[in-house]
């Protein structure tokens, strides 16, 4: 071979190495092997998104060949290995997965740029839980960038082969996203003892002089109640809730203040509110139901204030609790009325807080509309099968649906006991049972199983439609029989 073609071979083989490789099913348990720590990013050619992060999924896999030997990025593609792509429960495109030593391990939900992409396989490919071996190295990790906002917990471990040691680092591996995670064999370095093996540090931007920045662990020595411990007092008593950690903060007895300021901006005035909430919440702790608190900066959360209908700036600081589904508002922060406010929703004489639109005075089109406030009467009626889409102004799906499911309403208009029904689920509340994750979602509603609506996936043409309901009412329709074929008039 001459030299220059020889030379051109060696370069291009080594810019394919760069390359996210194609795994496919045949190959796919030997590949996934092959490194230690492997991104897997399941694709269609034809899909937009998938167009768009091609060149950031590139040029991680570039950054990450060069720099980290124990891990790679590969592609599958689903339309040529539909098989590997049913086999992960692939249902969307692009979905990115992440394996260990060839293990499923996540899925990546991450930032889709190079960035986010290398960042987590960096995270991803080092001990998670990091050894100190020093004071130094103890400073180190406190001053970390990430220990402003996350989490410190450090335990000590007796030796490397300490089965705790095992247990603590494993808990690291799951919730390497949100804490940092360390250990000492020298226990002096943190504090620590055979009877004090863990101590949590908070946040450093939410340290404060209203509680304890450190808190010991007195649990027992398991992965589920350090965990459990973790997500309770990881934050303090008002925590600083962000879209990155809102699963330390779940929507059961929540009270949220609501502020137009960051703690990226302003940690003290984001303390200055923190203060105050503690200093008013400890006051009312000792009647159940326990509340947990949270500050939250509005920009990061303007969809739960939209559907708590706030309005204006000048209500902010906006405090709202979430409970069971049902949400209740305050509105604008004072503290005279935050103590009423709290008193009465644990005496359970609050008003739930319904995002709706007024009841229409009269009903134009051949499908129901109803809204939050007269869903009940609608939907829930005991006389009635309902058939409900729930809908979206502006999707264009939902647009091509509604004249199919209206002429559907003007055939079955004469059925007394089923009901066609359309609600805006952007500008009304979704109650539970349902869930609407995407538009149109549609509904049958059994008139004596109100509680266990049936979502209906199959296709949207009026044919099929009326199909389905002709099988599923609850009493069978009168002009139908139960294949849908009209009923011949008896002579």
């Amino acid at each position: 071979m001459r030299p220059h073609l020889f030379t051109y071979f060696l370069l291009f083989g080594l810019s394919l190495a760069h390359e996210p490789r194609e795994f496919t099913a045949d190959q796919f348990d030997t590949q996934v092997k092959q490194k230690e720590y492997t991104l897997v990013m399941f694709y269609a050619p034809w899909c937009g998104h998938c167009k768009r992060l091609k060149p950031d999924y590139e040029a991680a896999a570039k950054v990450l060949h060069a720099s980290k030997e124990n891990v790679q990025l590969a592609r599958v593609d689903c339309t040529t290995q539909e098989s590997l792509c049913t086999k992960f429960g692939v249902g969307g495109y692009p979905t990115l997965k992440f394996f260990k030593n060839g293990d499923l391990v996540s899925d990546y939900s991450g930032s889709r740029d190079k960035d986010g992409l290398i960042r987590f396989m960096n995270q991803r490919s080092q001990p998670a839980s990091k050894s100190i071996l020093s004071p130094d190295k103890l400073k180190e990790l406190l001053d970390s960038e990430a220990a402003l906002n996350q989490p410190v917990v450090i335990t000590y471990a007796k030796s490397e082969t300490d089965a705790w040691l095992k247990t603590f680092t494993d808990l690291a591996g799951e919730m390497l996203d949100d804490v940092i995670f360390g250990h000492v064999f020298d226990p002096s370095l943190a504090d620590l003892s055979d009877s004090n093996r863990v101590r949590l540090l908070r946040p450093k931007n939410l340290h404060t002089k209203m509680e304890e920045s450190a808190v010991s662990y007195d649990g027992d020595l398991s992965a589920s109640e350090l965990k459990n411990w973790i997500m309770k007092h990881g934050f303090g008593f008002v925590g600083y809730r962000s879209r990155e950690n809102t699963k330390f903060f779940p929507q059961d007895n929540l009270l949220v203040l609501y502020n137009n300021i960051s703690i990226a901006q302003h940690p003290k005035g984001v303390n200055y509110y923190r203060n105050r909430l503690i200093k008013l919440a400890k006051t009312l702790e000792d009647t159940p139901p326990k509340l947990t608190y949270a500050y939250s900066y509005s920009a990061d959360f303007s969809h739960e204030l939209a559907d708590l209908g706030h309005e204006s700036a000048e209500e902010f600081p906006f405090v709202a609790i979430f409970s069971a589904g049902k949400k209740y508002k305050l509105g604008k922060y004072e503290p005279g009325a935050f103590v009423e406010f709290v008193t009465k929703f644990k005496s359970g004489a609050l008003t739930p807080y319904l995002k709706s639109e007024p009841i229409p005075t009269k009903q134009d089109g051949p499908a129901i509309k109803a809204v939050a406030l007269n869903f009940d009467e609608v939907v829930n009626n005991p006389q009635k099968d309902v058939f409900i889409m729930f809908h979206a102004p502006w999707c264009g799906h939902c647009k091509q649906l509604m004249p199919k499911f209206e002429s559907l309403a003007t055939t079955l208009k004469n059925e007394p006991t089923l009901s066609l029904v359309v609600y805006d689920a952007t500008a009304n509340d979704v109650p539970s049972p349902f869930t609407v994750t995407g538009f149109p979602t549609l509904y049958f509603v059994p008139k004596n199983a109100k509680n266990n609506p049936k979502s209906y996936e199959g296709n949207r043409e009026e044919e099929d439609l009326l199909k389905y309901l002709a099988k599923e009412s609850t009493d069978g329709l009168v002009g139908y029989d139960r294949q849908g074929m009209p009923k011949r008039e008896e002579l």
